[in-house]
């Protein structure tokens, strides 16, 4: 995996962007260097390009970002063999079993809302967020703060709104924070520390933490990775790792994506 590392060169720091891998039955490394100064995240993306690039001609491919704290290259490997898996079993599919397949994802969003609000909502709400939610996937729409709160309206259907203390300010903090890190985190990671992250913010009174689950499986899904579903059985496992992540400690949350996307590697 991609790192940053620091040298001591006469008790001065130099930052540099590194690879480790085989080559030829030898451990190599490849790296690009920074300066004496941290890399900004434009500079690191940059130097993310150069280094890909770099390794690709000793034909090795550089798949996990330099700023991912819990995925290693071995679980990334596992990560991309689900993925095109998941893409080349969807490309076999017809209209009427893509159908299914949403239908699947409202009946899943609607029983995540059940476990963790122990109340009903109006299925007609999740259809209409599931046809928006889907036509941004297709067009590749980036999240935007407009986007999020028309998804969160959606949601809410009908009923009026109480989130007066909606801060939109927060929100463009946030947004500035998943531009700026979106290409330099692993996504399943990424994902998780949307999740996290989102639901610490509590932007909106109502329902949030399903707005949270949403847009995490969101980034999932225009990257190419399986909706999430979480069953009964796993909900505590799930609320132990989101405890810890609103401390900031997102390993678990992480690694309890992972293992949920692992277990789609089955055939649609």
């Amino acid at each position: 995996m991609s790192y940053i590392s620091q040298r001591i060169v006469k008790q001065k720091k130099y930052y540099y962007l590194e690879e480790s891998f085989e080559y030829k039955n030898k451990l190599v490394k490849e790296s690009v260097y920074f300066g004496s100064m941290y890399p900004s995240n434009d500079e690191i993306f940059l130097g993310y390009e150069v280094l890909k690039r770099t390794c690709l001609a000793r034909n090795h491919i550089v798949i996990v970002p330099p700023l991912t704290e819990f995925i290693r290259n071995r679980t990334a490997k596992i990560l991309e063999n689900v993925k095109n898996t998941h893409l080349e079993n969807l490309k076999k599919l017809n209209e009427k079993q893509l159908q299914k397949i949403n239908n699947e994802k409202i009946q899943s969003l609607i029983n995540f809302f059940l476990l963790i609000e122990k109340n009903k909502i109006e299925k007609i709400n999740f259809e209409h967020l599931m046809k928006y939610y889907l036509e941004s996937i297709q067009k590749n729409e980036a999240l935007t703060e407009i986007k999020i709160r028309k998804m969160h309206s959606l949601i809410m259907g009908h009923l009026e709104s109480k989130s007066e203390e909606y801060d939109s300010n927060l929100m463009h903090i946030f947004l500035t924070w998943y531009k700026e890190k979106t290409d330099l985190i692993h996504q399943v990671e990424f994902a998780a520390k949307f999740y996290a992250k989102f639901y610490n913010l509590k932007l909106f009174n109502e329902n949030n933490p399903l707005l949270s689950f949403v847009l995490m499986n969101y980034i999932l899904e225009q990257k190419g990775f399986p909706f999430i579903e979480i069953s009964k059985k796993r909900i505590n496992s799930f609320d132990k790792a989101l405890e810890s992540a609103l401390k900031e400690d997102y390993k678990l949350i992480t690694y309890f994506l992972v293992d949920e996307i692992c277990k789609t590697k089955k055939e649609l």
